[in-house]
């Protein structure tokens, strides 16, 4: 009958299947030889490129070098040209002179009647053993001074390599106080400095009336509440001397109210609360013209305090003044030492630049013993301009503090605004004063919309 048919599409399916095995594995083969033909066609290229680049490169060097040799020729030809014409004039020289020697060797053309007969040379002495001795002792030095000279070289050679060292030193330390005089400007240009205050808008009659009264009812309400403060710390400061223990009399119920409760009855001597004393600085008291005191003494007289209780009062205040004061005039003089110090850094720099840009004295001090004193100098500044900055704070903390309290004196009442003896000068001085927060309202806040 035959072998079945799957059998014969069996092997020709195989037969397929090895010839595709066959075929892809000569494809892989010829992917890889392409792959490294491609990667050797890609290192020939670059190593094309780099020798084609030193190619270049040693042609213009070559230019170059022919370039200076060409220069070096005509250099040497015209220095060969000019040595030619100098010895053909030496040379010109040298037969006129040979000439004249020659005549001059003629003794046939000297004056002999002109010459003079000389004596005898002296016959030669023995020497003597002094000399001989000298002569020794000469070679004896002579031999000593060529030690002397061999250590002299040798300490000299020391001492320049010192004086080099000292140098690169000076070097290194001029570079690090520019560096540090650098980061100082830099320090002193990006410190925060003072801005000047925006403008205030001005306002119309009604609105300064309105803040003013405002300003007046708030500084009424601060000094009934500092005047029942003072009558607690009196009260506080009279109960120990007395032996009695008693409880401290509460804060008046509502600041703006004008009659507060009073205080229970005590064996002390009753006292009216005084409004605590105005600060003013000595420029501002000193300032004020007779006749404008005399046109304030038409104002209604207030009560006088008692001395008493007014010194107490005011004795915080005045503490804190008497501060300011002293923290002003060390701000005064910190900033003096300052600008002294400042000249001094200046002298030094001056005298501390080389020969090319000035000439020095003979008796200057040498940059060595001048550097030292040079960061001294610059630590002195860094400390005077911490304490500065120290003071300065501390000086606005105390005006911080001190300002409320002067504030509540310094300011008007709602009747001495614009009453017939309204003073231009004194309510220009409160509203130029930052007294409360309300003064530096503007318009917009007042009249919204």
């Amino acid at each position: 009958m035959g072998p079945p048919k799957y059998s014969i599409k069996s092997s020709n399916t195989d037969n397929n299947d090895d010839k595709i095995a066959d075929l892809e594995l000569q494809i892989a083969a010829h992917a890889a030889r392409a792959a490294k033909l491609h990667a050797r066609l890609m290192a020939t290229l670059d190593t094309l490129d780099s020798e084609r680049c030193t190619y270049v490169k040693e042609i213009s060097d070559e230019r170059r070098q022919r370039i200076a040799l060409q220069a070096q020729l005509r250099a040497a030809r015209t220095e060969r040209a000019a040595m030619e014409a100098e010895r053909d004039s030496l040379r010109e020289g040298v037969l006129h002179l040979i000439e004249k020697v020659e005549l001059c060797n003629d003794y046939s053309l000297w004056p002999h009647s002109g010459l003079a007969s000389t004596s005898l040379a002296a016959p030669p002495k023995p020497r003597t053993l002094h000399e001989q001795s000298q002569t020794t002792w000469t070679a004896s030095a002579r031999a000593y001074s060529v030690t002397l000279i061999t250590a002299s070289r040798e300490e000299c050679e020391r001492e320049r390599g010192a004086r080099s060292e000292a140098q690169r030193r000076v070097a290194e330390l001029e570079a690090q106080l520019a560096r540090r005089e650098a980061e100082l400007e830099e320090r002193y240009d990006t410190a925060p400095t003072s801005y000047a205050e925006s403008p205030l808008p001005r306002l119309s009659r009604d609105g300064a009336i309105r803040v003013l009264q405002q300003s007046a009812a708030r500084n009424e309400a601060l000094t009934e509440e500092i005047a029942g403060l003072v009558q607690k710390l009196e009260e506080a400061q009279v109960a120990p001397e007395l032996g009695t223990t008693r409880a401290m009399t509460p804060p008046p119920s509502s600041p703006t109210s004008p009659h507060a409760p009073s205080p229970p009855e005590s064996p002390t001597p009753q006292r009216h609360p005084a409004r605590p004393l105005i600060l003013r600085s000595p420029a501002s008291s000193s300032s004020k013209s007779p006749s404008r005191r005399h046109s304030r003494g038409r104002r209604p007289t207030r009560s006088p305090s008692p001395p008493l209780l007014s010194s107490r009062a005011s004795s915080p205040a005045g503490d804190l003044a008497r501060q300011i004061a002293a923290v002003t005039e060390s701000l005064a003089g910190l900033r003096a030492e300052e600008r002294r110090i400042t000249q001094t850094c200046g002298q030094v720099k001056s005298r501390s630049v080389p020969l090319p840009q000035r000439v020095r004295p003979r008796a200057a001090t040498p940059l060595k013993r001048t550097f030292p004193r040079v960061l001294l100098v610059e630590e002195e500044c860094i400390r005077l301009r911490a304490e500065l900055a120290a003071s300065t704070a501390r000086e606005v903390a105390l005006r911080e503090l001190l300002l409320p309290a002067s504030a509540s004196a310094s300011a008007p009442t709602g009747k001495d605004v614009f009453g017939d003896d309204y003073d231009d000068d004194d309510d220009s001085m409160v509203l130029a004063t930052p007294l409360q927060p309300t003064v530096l309202l503007n318009s917009e806040d007042l009249w919204p919309g």
